[in-house]
């Protein structure tokens, strides 16, 4: 069923990149909405990848159907 309402993705590049998923009901009934945001960045080769600074970052390993809490380790 369809319902009244918006979406808007933001993405702010500067010293950091942010990237938002905004909706709005913009009826006048309540409804549930589902919504996800992935980004999928195109790189040359994966062994050449490194992401930094989410070393102690507490995550959920959804691995195999579970929902473990884990943190993030990083290599020095």
């Amino acid at each position: 069923m369809a319902h009244p309402s918006s979406a808007q993705l933001r993405v702010t590049v500067g010293a950091e990149l942010k990237v938002e998923l905004v909706t709005r009901n913009t009826g006048s009934a309540p409804f549930q909405i589902g919504e996800a945001l992935h980004t999928y960045f195109h790189i040359s080769d994966v062994a050449d990848m490194a992401i930094r600074g989410l070393e102690g970052c507490a995550y959920l390993d959804k691995v195999g159907g579970g929902s473990t809490r884990k943190t993030q380790e990083g290599r020095s």
